[in-house]
């Protein structure tokens, strides 16, 4: 019994003496010497920042992950351990940090005024497409007096908000009415006038020793001849090589894919391809990749594959933030390159800028100007989708590709 006694007792003694020198040990870490201050120069970063430590604080000492990125991924209350050195000893600073959200949702179709009959309540906002950088989904509220009951005039606003209490709001004027207006029995003269680009005409006006002009097709454009399109002047083709219409769905190579890269390498144009796709997770896009790859089977290429997203009209109904859309791009890019080729992203100017906000890569940018101020990194340029070329029957859109 004297033995397990002194044992125990040696036990306890022993664990009490580890505790007490690690409790020691951290304390002696932690504790800041005489002579040196780490001060904080503010404590809030943006959502999806990328902020270094040496970004928030200022010091005295040698700050060994000073140029370590801070997590900034979820909003809220976050802790970082600094490790420094002073008068050659190590030790640690706790940094308090909050992770905040100062952007307001954006929206990306909303309708300035709604005309409705008496006793329709009117859901305003079932119409309105919108979409936040953090939150998969933000809300819509429409503020202002409406009485369904009569007729008149009212002015409303749309708020759509995100749950760090950023607002963006909208005017919508409400028509109330009794009845529809009968329709007018008279003859619509009106006429439409359908624009066209000529090849030729873009050549002539953009044609330099800096770049090549070419166009995009897919299935739509039919059977092409390209051999008419190198004559004309074309120097290449940017080729639909698969479609993915709807998130659940599967990948598909496109019917003339094939077709049209055989056709367009032997006759001497160079090729890229596009990937259009509607994929909302990084999972899918992953997928994709890997799909685009084991399909294209080592062919040539003399441009990056395109990743084309355009699904905005839906976008809503995905339930996914903007910082989420961007993630899907980096996942397929990353994919993509590791296996050897070169990726970019396709958007318009309006979509390049709100929506592909965390995209640093070049683009393909659609622009249908004269002369685009787009200001970002594009090195393709999709100017027109009326464009004529010999070998293609119908409208085409043509590009300008900047070398």
């Amino acid at each position: 019994m004297k033995k397990r006694l002194i044992i125990v007792i040696s036990i306890i003694v022993l664990v009490g003496l580890i505790i007490f020198i690690k409790i020691n040990y951290f304390y002696d870490k932690y504790k800041m010497p005489d002579g040196v201050y780490i001060n904080t120069k503010d404590n809030n970063i943006e959502v999806y920042s990328n902020k270094k430590v040496s970004d928030l604080i200022d010091s005295n000492v040698d700050i060994i992950d000073g140029s370590y990125y801070l997590d900034s991924n979820t909003i809220g209350d976050n802790k970082y351990v600094i490790n420094y050195k002073y008068n050659k000893k190590s030790y640690k600073y706790e940094l308090d940090y909050k992770v905040i959200d100062s952007v307001a949702p954006i929206y990306l179709n909303v309708a300035s005024s709604k005309t409705v009959l008496v006793g329709d309540d009117g859901d305003f906002c079932s119409s309105v497409n919108y979409a936040d950088n953090y939150d998969n989904e933000p809300s819509c509220n429409i503020v202002g007096e409406y009485d369904s009951s009569k007729e008149g005039t009212y002015n409303l606003n749309y708020v759509i908000s995100d749950s760090s209490g950023n607002e963006n709001k909208h005017s919508l004027t409400v028509n109330v009415i009794s009845k529809w207006p009968t329709s007018s029995n008279s003859t619509n003269t009106s006429t439409t006038t359908t624009t066209k680009t000529l090849f030729s005409d873009v050549l002539s006006n953009y044609k330099n020793d800096t770049n090549m002009i070419g166009i995009d097709i897919s299935k739509w454009q039919g059977d092409v001849d390209f051999e008419a399109l190198n004559n004309a002047g074309c120097e290449f083709v940017i080729i639909r090589m698969a479609v993915n219409t709807e998130p659940d769905e599967t990948i598909d190579e496109d019917a003339y894919f094939r077709k049209n890269y055989e056709g367009a390498k032997n006759a001497g144009l160079k090729v890229g391809v596009y990937v259009y796709t509607s994929s909302t997770s990084v999972e899918k896009s992953k997928e994709q990749a890997n799909w685009v790859i084991n399909d294209l089977d080592g062919l040539s290429l003399d441009f990056p594959i395109v990743y084309d997203w355009e699904n905005w009209s839906n976008f809503r109904d995905y339930d996914i933030s903007i910082h989420t859309l961007n993630e899907c791009f980096f996942a397929f890019h990353d994919i993509i390159e590791s296996h050897g080729y070169d990726s970019i992203l396709y958007g318009s100017k309006y979509y390049l800028n709100n929506m592909w906000i965390y995209n640093s890569y070049p683009v393909w940018l659609a622009h249908y100007v004269d002369h685009t101020n787009y200001d970002g990194n594009y090195i393709l340029w999709q100017m027109c989708n009326d464009g004529v070329i010999d070998g293609i029957n119908g409208a085409v859109d043509i590009d300008i590709y900047n070398k």
